[in-house]
């Protein structure tokens, strides 16, 4: 399999905007879409949709074998026209195998309130003649008429061999030579395409040696330059072998450096609307990496997007890893500072708020009020994360950044009108890898390679460490390029470090790190209908006797708790053959303070199990959602149920009895 990637430069002629959702200069009506350096935005999603319509076109005007077999093209490499609603559930919404980066203009034009930027447009009479009253639009431009501008960004394509990747060459160059305009108001003269050329070609090859590698370079040279005579000459990357990790341990460091902003969704409660999530979960991680070695392994033309990449694996040279995939545990990555060392933890929700102090309520004996200063006659009440305006920092911190989040409107265009499709005006939450002070970040999470068996678990290893050197992964709806690499030498800091010795009374605090299935929705569902409040309190008791043997008891929790339905508990009832039932997840952040009632060493032992391989599944949630990828979508061995035993902060800012008054 070959990876072609194309740096391009796009020349526009002014006038020229894109039109963004943010707030500009006093009177500007469309405010033009920026990067967060300031230069204009040409989102690749555009590019991407003027590319696929003009391909559609030339399809259909040229002969009729020809014209299929671009048609066949158009739909392997873009994937299936939007559809808001309407999609095939089997498959859910298939990727395209072409991905188009946002396109990043050379200048930084001034703010919006600079007259030289804005042009004016109205809306005439054509009873009067004359301007039509309140039709006066103000917009910002990155171009005023006549004068060029060029954007630069990048296209990633993959195909079987240099002939068809050149094939697919030619069809996206014929395609951007067919685009007329770019840009906003296309419709009356604005953003005319004037040309492209080529500043950059890169060349991926997963298989290589001998005579192949020595002769691939020219031929594709020669190849290419029949596209373009400025073509400049094909830097070739082949793969070579890697040391992933230490082979004494079963456990590596992941670090992800993001490119580009991602969408990873999370619970839909707007359907025009994603928001997306901040971290980057096992199961997503793990998706990435499968897609990828499916674009590697196989001609996308064979295979769907839900294909085993077991099937794919027998005869290359990740022939291991692909066999293993499914056993290898991936744990939620998590935003840091670049310059930080460690992995974020998630913040308990048994911190609380009082008078501006921190305290973490996870050991204290009960429900109390706290005496606020040093009037002891005015005891408060502690205030829950859910009541907090500001986020916790001080004096303890989870490590966990913040990165920018940028809301981007898209809509569906109408190819006969020229104008947006109804009912088809969607937004997407943009995570760009930087916090507010513009300073980078990386995600870090952790590989677990102990359900490998142990005879090829060094192969999986070394595997795994190659393809992550060689390959990178792309993340949810934007196909956010990241480059990912194993380490065995990273630390904790202190705040950050989980210890399975108990705390005084054989005790155990265990933090949720990523979503699990503990309580059983039916049964809570029943309690509740009986008028029996404590059914919540009661399940999770039930789930850690189960999950324990019994060696272990709830004492008290500090949990949330949320449904997810839609199409993956569709996909889930239907291929079980059960009828609909919801995804009932304890969310990240649940602390539950655990009690031996026997022997110590046994329930430690449990504690070290679920600290090494993460919560099981509970007997209820096999039976309602089954025990693999294809219906339940919170597996242990996708990284869901991790935790962290007793942190330090349960200690430190633990509420001390002369401090609370308890309530009974």
């Amino acid at each position: 399999m070959l990876q072609l990637t194309f740096t391009l430069q796009l020349t526009i002629k002014g006038p020229f905007t894109t039109k963004s959702s943010g707030v500009g200069g006093y009177g500007v009506d469309a405010v033009l879409l920026r990067d967060r350096h300031g230069k204009p935005l040409l989102p690749g999603t555009q590019v991407r949709g003027r590319v696929r319509e003009s391909l559609e076109e030339l399809a259909s005007a040229i002969g009729e074998s020809e014209g299929e077999t671009l048609a066949t093209f158009v739909r392997n490499a873009f994937g299936p026209p939007v559809k808001l609603d309407a999609f095939e559930p089997a498959h859910g919404h298939r990727a395209g195998a072409i991905h188009f980066s946002d396109f990043t203009g050379s200048d930084s034009p001034p703010a919006g309130d600079d007259a030289e930027q804005l042009l004016t447009r109205i809306q005439v009479d054509s009873a009067k003649g004359s301007a039509h009253s309140h039709a006066l639009l103000v917009l910002e431009t990155a171009a005023e008429p006549a004068r060029l501008i060029r954007f630069e960004g990048k296209v990633e394509l993959f195909e079987r061999d240099v002939d068809s990747a050149v094939t697919a060459a030619d069809y996206l160059f014929k395609a951007l030579d067919w685009v007329p305009s770019l840009g906003s108001f296309r419709t009356v003269g604005f953003g005319r395409f004037v040309g492209v050329c080529v500043t950059g070609v890169k060349a991926k090859l997963n298989e290589a040696g001998g005579d192949q590698t020595e002769n691939l370079v020219p031929a594709l040279d020669d190849r290419l330059a029949e596209l373009c005579e400025e073509m400049p000459p094909a830097d070739l990357v082949c793969i070579e072998p890697a040391a992933a990790c230490a082979e004494t341990t079963s456990c590596c460091h992941l670090e992800l450096q993001l490119h580009e902003p991602f969408v990873v969704g999370q619970r839909r409660t707007n359907r025009n609307i994603t928001r997306s999530v901040d971290y980057l979960s096992g199961a997503v991680i793990k998706g990435a990496l499968a897609a990828q070695l499916q674009r590697w392994l196989s001609d996308r033309r064979e295979v769907g997007p839900r294909t085993d990449v077991g099937t794919l694996g027998p005869g290359t040279r990740w022939e291991s890893l692909c066999l293993h995939l499914s056993q290898i545990r991936f744990c939620t990555a998590f935003p840091i500072r670049k310059d930080q060392p460690g992995r974020p933890v998630v913040q308990p929700l048994s911190l609380v708020k009082f008078d501006d102090q921190l305290r973490d309520a996870a050991l204290a004996r009960g429900p109390c009020v706290l005496k606020a200063g040093t009037d002891t006659s005015a005891p408060v009440a502690p205030a829950f994360s859910v009541d907090w305006k500001d986020p916790a920092t001080s004096p303890w911190d989870s490590g966990l950044a913040r990165p920018v989040k940028e809301l981007r409107f898209h809509t569906a265009m109408d190819d006969q009108t020229r104008t947006a499709r109804h009912e088809h005006l969607f937004a997407h939450e943009l995570v760009h890898p930087v916090d507010k002070e513009e300073r980078p970040l990386v995600w870090r999470g952790t590989v677990d390679l102990s359900r490998v068996p142990e005879v090829v678990r060094n192969d999986v290893r070394r595997q795994l460490g190659e393809v992550f050197g060689f390959v990178e992964l792309h993340f949810g709806k934007t196909k956010a390029r990241a480059q990912a690499s194993l380490d065995t030498s990273a630390s904790l800091s202190a705040s950050q470090v989980s210890s399975t010795t108990p705390i005084e009374g054989n005790q155990w605090v265990i933090v949720l790190q990523s979503p699990a299935f503990l309580a059983d929705p039916r049964t809570v569902q029943q309690s509740w209908d009986a008028g029996e409040p404590d059914g919540l309190k009661r399940e999770y008791e039930r789930v850690f006797e189960e999950f324990s043997g019994g060696s272990l008891r709830l004492l008290r929790y500090f949990a949330d708790q949320s449904l997810h339905g839609g199409f993956l508990a569709q996909r889930t009832a239907r291929d079980l053959n059960q009828p609909y039932n919801p995804l009932f997840v304890t969310e990240p952040g649940s602390a539950f303070v655990l009690e031996a009632t026997g022997d110590p060493s046994s329930a430690a032992g449990q504690i070290e199990t679920w600290f090494a391989g993460g919560l099981p599944l509970p007997d209820w949630a096999k039976t309602l959602y089954g025990e693999t990828y294809r219906t339940n979508p919170f597996l242990p061995e996708d990284g869901f149920g991790e935790i962290a035993v007793n942190l330090s902060l349960h200690e430190s800012l633990r509420i001390n009895d002369d401090e609370a008054e308890y309530v009974n």
